[in-house]
């Protein structure tokens, strides 16, 4: 009876977990950085998918690599149609750029800002 029990589980192991993210309660959320069998996609697939996902330029996914955001943290921020005040998430990466720019020039007044003065 044991062995039956254990064998019906190993066989279902991948059927369940793939309805688990099809048919989330959440939505048509899908398992971000993950296979269903657990194998890791790599980096550039990951950074395509969240440039994909978050409709982010180039420059954007730039700013969010120098920033240290990774790309399941980039779709993680996609806001919800019930999160209208949050931006989207190409002008959060922006925003949070800036600031850090700008933090950075206060701190070192002699480091350049990306400006040309006449």
């Amino acid at each position: 009876m044991e062995l039956n029990v254990i064998a019906w589980l190993d066989d279902d192991v991948a059927t369940l977990a793939a309805r688990r993210t099809r048919d989330h309660a959440g939505g048509n959320r899908q398992v971000v950085g993950r296979q269903l069998m657990g194998k890791k996609l790599d980096q550039q697939q990951l950074w395509a998918e969240a440039q994909r996902r978050c409709r982010l330029s180039d420059e954007a996914v730039r700013m969010a690599k120098e920033l240290g955001i990774g790309p399941r943290s980039l779709i993680k921020n996609i806001p919800a149609r019930t999160q209208q005040w949050k931006s989207p998430v190409e002008d959060w990466v922006r925003d949070l750029y800036d600031q850090r720019r700008r933090k950075a020039a206060r701190k070192n007044p002699g480091i350049d800002t990306g400006e040309v003065g006449l």
